[in-house]
């Protein structure tokens, strides 16, 4: 199983931090991670703060092709999704909350905020976090790139397949020498 892991930082209310021991070799694993994140939590790509490369980080696999790139963005992609569940569920559950009683069903996120139905109300994660004095809300996922299935404090959590990559896509790059005077052609070249 590959981890993922993100931390969602109260004193920095709008902005995520997401760890793993994954290296970037030119596959846009940073901006890819980030991009999964941000879409999944509702914040822009520049308040998202992926940092891999480091062996205290959560591991998760090879660092080959393009690989890397979906097994971290997918991660990344979950532990969000289990971070916004528990964002969610604190504001539902919290009297205080605008969203008290709420349908689960019925909250999307944007802008670092939680929105009830057709957004009249609303409650920042911020508020959220700060009513449980809670400081750091952080997840950490084991999933199965196979099947897209993720596990996080004992809840399953799917990767969305319809709406994103599960799989590593790269590019070949390919020389072919032709011969207009014998209409034949070699390949010359070959790379990844």
């Amino acid at each position: 199983m590959d981890l993922g892991t993100s931390a969602f930082p109260c004193a920095c209310s709008r902005e995520l931090t997401a760890p793993c021991g994954a290296r970037d070799i030119g596959t846009s694993t940073y901006t890819i991670a980030a991009q999964a994140a941000a879409e999944e939590l509702g914040l822009g790509v520049e308040q998202v703060t992926v940092m891999l490369g480091d062996t205290d980080y959560p591991r998760v696999g090879n660092s080959t092709g393009a690989t890397a790139s979906a097994a971290v963005s997918n991660g990344v992609q979950l532990a969000a999704q289990s971070l916004r569940q528990w964002l969610v569920q604190l504001a539902l559950s919290d009297p205080r909350s605008p969203l008290h009683n709420v349908s689960q069903d019925d909250v999307t996120v944007a802008n670092g905020q939680l929105f009830g139905p057709a957004r009249r109300t609303a409650d920042t994660y911020g508020a959220a976090l700060m009513r449980h004095q809670i400081t750091t809300l952080d997840s950490f996922i084991q999933w199965d790139p196979a099947s897209g299935l993720g596990l996080s404090g004992g809840r399953r959590l799917q990767v969305a397949r319809a709406n994103t990559s599960s799989w590593s896509f790269g590019a070949w790059f390919v020389i072919v020498t032709v011969d207009p005077e014998s209409d034949s052609s070699a390949l010359t070249e070959l790379s990844t």
